[in-house]
C-alpha cells in the first residue's frame, strides 16, 4: 500500500525519475534486475526501463495509459501477463 501512496503522491507534483528509481529499487528489482529481469522488464535504470518495456509499457507524460502503471496501482506484479 505504501507503493501506491508514494507513486501516486509522485505523480500529482514535479516527478524526478530518481523518485521513481527509488520505489523500483526497493520493490522491484528483486524480479526486473540484469540478471534474468521477469518479462523481460529491466528496471535497475532508465535507460534500463525504455529499452527492455515493450510498447505501451510506459507512456512518457501519459500515466493513464501506461500498463506499468496500471499494475502498480493494481499492486499486480503477477509474471506473464
Amino acid at each position: 500500500m505504501f507503493i501506491i501512496l508514494l507513486f501516486s503522491s509522485i505523480l500529482f507534483s514535479q516527478v524526478d525519475y530518481a523518485d521513481i528509481q527509488e520505489i523500483f529499487n526497493n520493490s522491484c528489482n528483486s524480479c526486473h534486475d540484469n540478471s534474468n529481469p521477469s518479462a523481460g522488464l529491466n528496471l535497475l535504470s532508465y535507460d534500463a526501463l525504455f529499452s527492455t518495456a515493450g510498447p505501451g509499457i510506459v507512456i512518457p507524460f501519459n500515466s493513464s495509459q501506461s500498463i506499468l502503471y496500471d499494475r502498480i496501482i493494481r499492486n499486480d506484479s503477477s509474471p506473464g501477463d
